[in-house]
Formats: structure tokens, sequence, C-alpha cells
């Protein structure tokens, strides 16, 4: 008894810390950001159909007879997987899947420990091996790496079915109704939780997704050879090493985005087989794994990243499996896992440059346990040696194209890092024109580290990665870590990883990204010591196992906060899964359908079908405006706003513009129909007013082939577009009146600006994308804008000053941004423009105002206007909540 009631005192005392930690951050989600999200169909219908799935399959274990349940089981598997359109997708990544692992297990079938996740890792290094082999001569094409893993995939099934994927997966099946009926709740939710990642891949992708990781054929590989130089500009991570994009590249042949999406989600499934392997070593009973995977899964940017194609997720997998190989050597005295923990961590790089913030401490950690153990280590296998031989090579080969590409091997790090720089200066490395070093990449303002911290842990909805969130639960484990190695003097190397991971984590987010700019970073770079703190802090079962309920209590108190987040949360800003309908018949293979409808949105569907009658290998274009719609249209197509931010040297005179279009076999350039106030935008309507181009003009955007334009005529007019807009050349009689009527339709009725004609689709916004009002001191311009019943968001807008010349002076000054309804103020906040060039600003209403009026006001810092200096743009938009 006397015993008990410190145990009790400390479970109490762990959960009032937990209810604590989790309720100040839910509420903030829940207050600033998805206060909204959280009342949608899509979140509360889809959230109750999983629950009704999770509560029939366990109402089912209390009866008796098994064959039946696993029946209804796989059907209702189906049956929810049919609705949400990813069964077909979701078989053939598994497939796909399967096909690595068996051919891992071709090359290293001896291998002791790990068996699925090393077959598979093994087999994707392979795999990759191959495809650069066959770029070699430009046979790396889609239909002979498919039919490679189908041969592959053949031999595992007729072989050696047992060491599969479909089989480990079908033992888990079996276990769910052979189990006590708490670990049986357990396993429903982790099932409950896969469930809804899969079905969360099938909406919407998010803009990096768009730009590169699923048009892989456009953007990486359009002629059977990965080292082909595109000459991609627009961002670094074309030239990052594409170690991932390289695997899921033949998935993309068929015509469904989801396929891609879907595949990361297996990969999770692999990571939780080696997880679940690495419990079961320090006697983490059924119960307790299960938990601790929906623990893993519950984390907001766990869940974002495993239903991404992108490759932060396959990076995490790798890098926590390099952690678990190292434990298994250190462990066992194994050098040869400790070897290939070493492989697999330089393959890390390989796939995703942010591992590089984490790798040095990890690797200075193995090379420590080597020296520490070198008297009591075994000699490594052959197999071991071969295994550590292939991730070295991948990650040569892979970092290869780079350098081959680029002239330097690892891109942009050199520009954070003088350090880097000036060691590819010693060994005579120089980038390849048009790459090249951006100086001043960090030169932005510090921030507070520890107030960013606080925000980070506790308010994120004031942080950049807010939409995937690392969660606080970082806190708790930590703490965890520290106590048991300290007190209990268990688990060295354990509770090192975990407080390493940790601590790194608080670093990388107060030191490195304490920028103005960046607010935090996003949340995918933190993904990697995140796997680590849930997979390796689970021990504390064991080395904690007096405190086991205070374990349990914390852990289900942070999936009970966290999955509801984690269930809304999506990089595209997707709401959940869906609301309640019977639709079982989505085509599977909708690619070209969901291309559409996002071109459809934007005006550019004229468009698409233009570009579809062109060569997609030589057709390279340039686009202005459209979001991320765009990308969508086939075509090597960039942004022209991307390549001119991220390499302003291409940008820094006519010439280097100029010779930047030729330099990539620019051969067509997309423009909006109304005059962006760009320089690419004005250089663009100067070669549509001119004779000699050719022009295909639609409805809302213009197409400009400029193959046979001479590169004299092309500078002539860069100088002409370099030339500043002045305000006095425009009317700019005041106040400008804007009504939004019939849910879009744009009616000028005192001003000259040409603003964006409505498009079709369009219900989010109301918006005149990079149309500017020109405004001068003392002036105001009004908008009217009829709701039509609609939730406001709120009224966003940039302001920011004009373009001048060398000698003319920048006019600073402040906007006054007002909202009224039926003459009651709804909001008003004040921007300054001072040492910037454009700020961001925002009046939130989350309301149902009938109409409404948004009026703005200029003042300029000296208080006079005058007509001979630049103006000051404003760029409004009203944001509506569906």
């Amino acid at each position: 008894m006397i015993n008990r009631i410190p145990h009790l005192a400390t479970t109490l005392a762990v959960v009032l810390f937990s209810i604590i930690l989790v309720s100040i951050p839910l509420y903030d989600f829940i207050r600033h950001l998805y206060g909204w999200h959280f009342r949608q169909p899509s979140f509360v219908q889809g959230g109750i159909e999983l629950l009704a799935i999770a509560v029939v399959l366990f109402v089912c274990g209390f009866i008796r007879g098994k064959t039946w349940k696993y029946i209804l089981l796989i059907g209702i598997t189906e049956g929810y997987l049919r609705r949400h359109n990813v069964d077909l997708a979701f078989l053939i990544a598994f497939l796909f899947a399967e096909s690595l692992i068996g051919l891992g297990y071709v090359f290293f079938r001896s291998t002791l420990g790990y068996k699925i996740p090393t077959f598979f890792i093994s087999g994707a290094s392979l795999f990759v091996l191959i495809s650069m082999g066959l770029s070699l001569f430009e046979s790396a094409k889609m239909v002979p790496l498919i039919a490679l893993s189908s041969i592959v995939l053949v031999f595992l099934y007729a072989t050696v079915f047992r060491e599969s994927l479909l089989c480990k997966l079908s033992g888990a099946v079996r276990f769910v109704y052979s189990c006590d009926h708490l670990t049986r709740l357990a396993s429903l939710l982790l099932y409950i939780c896969l469930l809804m990642l899969a079905a969360k891949t099938a909406y919407k992708i998010s803009y990096d997704e768009a730009w590169y990781s699923l048009r892989l054929i456009e953007v990486l590989n359009p002629s059977g050879n990965f080292f082909e130089n595109l000459k991609l500009l627009g961002n670094w991570v074309h030239q990052y090493p594409k170690f991932f994009e390289i695997l899921i590249f033949p998935l993309q042949y068929f015509e469904s985005f989801t396929v891609s999406k879907v595949f990361s989600v297996i990969v999770l499934g692999i990571g939780l087989i080696a997880a679940h392997e690495f419990w079961e070593g320090y006697q983490l009973s059924a119960k307790q794994r299960a938990l601790m995977s929906v623990v893993l899964i519950s984390i907001p940017v766990v869940a974002c990243d495993a239903v991404s194609a992108k490759a932060d997720f396959f990076a995490g997998f790798v890098f926590l499996l390099s952690v678990l190989y190292f434990l298994k050597g250190v462990n066992e005295r194994n050098i040869g896992f400790l070897f290939m923990s070493m492989g697999v961590l330089s393959l890390t790089l390989a796939i995703k440059l942010s591992a590089m913030a984490y790798l040095p401490i990890f690797l200075m950690l193995y090379v420590y346990a080597v020296l520490v153990m070198r008297g009591e280590l075994s000699r490594a296998s052959g197999e071991h040696v071969a295994m550590t031989i292939l991730f070295i090579a991948s990650f040569c080969v892979v970092t290869w194209r780079t350098f081959e590409i680029t002239g330097v091997p690892i891109v942009s790090i050199a520009d954070m890092s003088p350090t880097i720089a000036s060691l590819y200066g010693l060994l005579g490395m120089e980038y390849k024109y048009p790459y090249g070093h951006i100086p001043g990449v960090v030169s932005r303002a510090k921030i507070d580290s520890l107030s960013l911290l606080l925000r980070t842990f506790v308010f994120p909805t004031g942080v950049r990665q807010s939409n995937t969130w690392v969660s606080n639960i970082v806190v708790p484990f930590a703490i965890m870590a520290l106590i048991w190695f300290l007190k209990f003097k268990r688990g060295k190397y354990e509770a090192l990883l975990v407080v390493f991971s940790g601590f790194l984590m608080i670093g990388v987010i107060g030191l490195i990204f304490n920028v103005k700019g960046v607010d935090g970073g996003d949340g995918n770079y933190y993904l990697i010591p995140m796997m680590v703190i849930i997979v390796v802090g689970a021990t504390a079962f064991k080395w904690m196992s007096e405190y086991t309920l205070a374990i349990t209590l914390l852990c289900s108190i942070y999936i009970a906060a966290n999955l509801p987040i984690a269930f809304v949360s999506s990089q595209s800003w997707h709401v959940g899964t869906r609301g309640f309908d019977l639709v079982f018949n989505a085509p599977p293979f909708n690619k070209n359908n969901i291309q559409i409808q996002k071109v459809k949105a934007n005006g550019l569907l004229d468009v698409r079908d233009h570009f579809t009658s062109l060569d997609q290998r030589k057709c390279v274009a340039i686009a202005e405006g459209g979001n991320d719609s765009p990308y969508q249209l086939g075509c090597r197509l960039e942004k022209a706003q991307t390549i001119l931010w991220s390499k302003p040297y291409l940008n820094a005179n006519q010439d280097s513009f100029v010779g930047m279009l030729k330099e990539k076999s620019v051969t067509h350039l997309v423009v909006q129909n109304y005059l962006p106030n760009s320089y690419f935008g004005r250089f663009c309507w100067l070669l549509i007013d001119s004779v000699g181009a050719k022009v295909s003009r639609f409805e809302y955007w213009s197409v400009i082939d400029i193959r046979d334009i001479k590169s004299d005529d092309l500078m002539r007019f860069a100088v002409l577009a370099s030339m500043p807009i002045n305000a006095i050349n425009l009317d700019n009689r005041l106040p400008y009146t804007i009504n939004l009527v019939n849910g879009g339709d744009i009616e000028e009725t005192s001003s000259r600006v040409d603003f964006n004609p409505p498009r079709s689709g369009i219900n989010k916004y109301y918006s005149p994308e990079n149309k500017v009002i020109f405004m001068k001191s003392d002036a105001a311009i009004e908008f009217l804008v009829d709701t039509k019943g609609r939730c406001v968001y709120g009224v966003e807008a940039y302001f920011a000053k004009q373009i001048h010349s060398s000698g003319q002076k920048l006019q600073g000054g402040k906007f006054t941004m007002t909202i009224f309804s039926e003459g009651k103020k709804l909001g008003e906040k004040i921007f300054s423009v001072n040492d910037g060039k454009q700020i961001y600003g925002k009046v939130q209403l989350n309301d149902r105002p009938n109409v409404f009026k948004v009026s703005v006001k200029y003042e300029s810092d000296d208080g006079q206007s005058k007509s001979n200096i630049p103006a000051v743009i404003v760029n409004p938009r009203v944001r509506f909540c569906e």
C-alpha cells in the first residue's frame, strides 16, 4: 500500500500535466484555425463513418465464431476503400511495394532481423540503381520498370509467399479476433487510423505535389534518362538527390495521383512492422505496441506526410530504420548491423536534404558506440557488408546526378553554410550555368527563440507549421527519457537517442528557423526526430515498468487530443475525408478528370487543350499566375515568379533574363488576360502587342509561341518591360467602387482598372490575383460585397510600394483596412509599409454579413500627396469559408 501511493500520485500528476499540455493547443486550433473546419460534413460525417466501422468490428469480437468475422472485416475494408476510390490505387501501390521486397529477398534472403523492412529498403536501393543504369541507355522508362517489378512480384508470391507483406498482413487480420478485448480495441483503433490515412490520399493534392512530385514525367524523366538536365530553375528541389522520386516514377504510369500518394501509407505500414519487431525486443505487449502505433499516427505532421507523394515520410522511415539497426547492433554486439545503420543513414541524404540537420549527431553517436564496444563486437557477415555497400552506392549514384547537372554534389546547402561554400571552392567545384550561388539567403530578421518555441508547442496556430503540427508530445517523452536514464540507470543509448532528438528538434526550431520569413519552418523538417522520439521512447514501458499505467494514460490522452487535428489537417487544406453519400462507382484512374477540374476552375481548359496538341517532350513553358493550376497543363512548365524569386541573378538585367529563356529552351509563355504588375507580365504583353509573335488568345489566358522570335527582339521587349509604370499615367480618380454580385461577377463603376474576369468554378475567393490598384496618399478605395448568405472568413490584401527607377525614392506609409456592415464596424487593422517592400494583411470575420463594405485608406509617411513619386499598390481579396 505504501508503494502504491507514490505511484498513484505520479499517475495523477502525469494525467494532469498531459491534459494541460494537450488542451491549450487544442483550444488554440479550434479558436483560431480549425473552428470552421471541425464543423464540416467531410470531418464530422467522415469521422462518424470511421467510428461506426470501429464499433461494429469491436462488437463482433464478443460473438462466437471467427470465419465470418474475417469476411466482414475484409468486406468493410474493401467497401470503405471503394467508397473513397482508393482500393485499386492501394492494390497497385501494395503490389509495387511487394515487388521491392521480392527484389531485396533475391539478393539478401539470409538476413536476420527486420526482414520485411530490410528486404524493402534493399530492394528499393537496387531498383533505383537499376533505373539509373537504364538511364545510360535512355531506357529508364515506365514500361520496362513495371515489367521488372511484375517479374519479381510473381517470383516472390510463387516461391516464398511467407516472406511477403501480404502474408504479414493476413497474420495481423487473424490476430484481431484471437486476442483479448482490450488488445482488440487497440488493434482496431490502429486499423481505423490506417484506413483514415488511406482514404485521405484520395482528396486533393498539395501545392508541392502539384508542381513536382506528381508530374515526374514532365519534370524528372521525360525521355528515359534520369541524368538529363531539364534546366528547371524554379526551385532547388528539382536538383536535390531524387531517390524517392526515381523509386515512385513507374507508379505514374497509372492515370491516378492516388497511387503515388498511397504508397507513402504503405511505407508507414512497413515502418510499423519494423517498430513492432523493435518493441517486441523490449517486451512490450501487443496492446502497448498497438497503442504506440496510434500515438505515432495521431501526430499531425506524421499523418500529413504519410498521405503525401513527397519524399519526407520515406526519409523518416529510412532514418528510423538506421536507428533500429544501430540499437540492434548495440544490444547484440553485432558490428554488421552498426555498419548497416551507417549505410542507411547516408542513404537518407539521397532522399531528403532536411536530414542534414540531424545526421551528423547521430553519425557521431554510431561511431562512438563502435569505438567503445570495439573489443566486444562480432565480425560482420558478408551480407551485412554487401548491404552497406549497396546503400552507400545508391547514395553516391543519386548524388552524382545532382553533380552532373549542377556542378556541385549538394545544392542550396552551400547558400546557407559559408563553410560548405568555401569547401566547394577548395575542391574546385562551382555551379554550372544557369545554376548558381544565391547570396543572402539567411539575411532575414531574427525573432525571439523562446517565444517561437512556446508558440510551436503550445500555441501552434501562430507558426508556419500549423497545418503540419509536430505536437508537444516531444516534451513528456524527452522528460521520461531523462528520468529512466538518470534515476533508473537504464537504456543508455535509447535515452540518448530520445533526448538528442528532442534537443535537436528544439535547436532547429529555435536557432535555424527563428527568422521572420519562415517562423519556425514547416513541420516536415521535424518528422525525423519525432519518429525517433515516439518509436524509441516507447521503450519507457520497459525501463519504467512501475509506471505503466501513467505512460498508458499519457499516450491515450495525446491520442484523444491529436487524432482530431490529424484528421482535419492536410497540406492541401482539405478537411477530413467525405460526407455521407452512396457513391461507390467513382472512376479509379481519374488523373485526367482532376486536371480538367483544376484548370477549368482557373479558366485554363482551352489552354490545356492547346498544349495537349504539342510534343510534350519538347514543350518548355513559363507561366504567370493561376496558383498551382498551370502545372496541370502538361509541358515542362515552371512559374515565372518562382524562377525570378529563387534565382534573382537570372533577373539582374535584361541580358540575364533573355539568356535564361534561351538556356532553358523556352518555347511558350502563358499569361492571364489582364496586365499583371510584374516584370514577366509586362514582357508578355509587349510580345502580344507586337506584330511578329504567334499568340493564341483564349477567354482568360494567352499563350505566346516564342520559338521563332529573334534574341534581339526579345531583348528589346525585355528592356521596355523593365521601365517603371507611373501611377500618374493611369486614371487615378478615387474612390474606386467594386461591386461583387451574382456570386462572382465584377462590376466597375468608376475605375478604368481592368480586373481579372470572373472564372468558372471559383467560389472560394473573389480575387483580382496580381492585378493592383494604384493609390496616392490620403486616398481610399471601397469594395461593396454581397455575400449571398455565405460565411466570410476574412478580407486579405497585399500592401506594397510600386516599382521605381534609380532616381526615385520609395515612399513608405500605412494602410487602414476597415470592414463595415449596416453602419457597424466589423473589424479594422492598420498595416505599415516602411523598410520592407510589401506586407500581407488580414482582417478576420468568420461571420455572415449580407452586404459589407471594405474600405482601404493609404497615408504616406510625410502626409503629403505627390504626383511625381512612385505610387503605392494594394491587392485586395475576399475569402469565403466555403
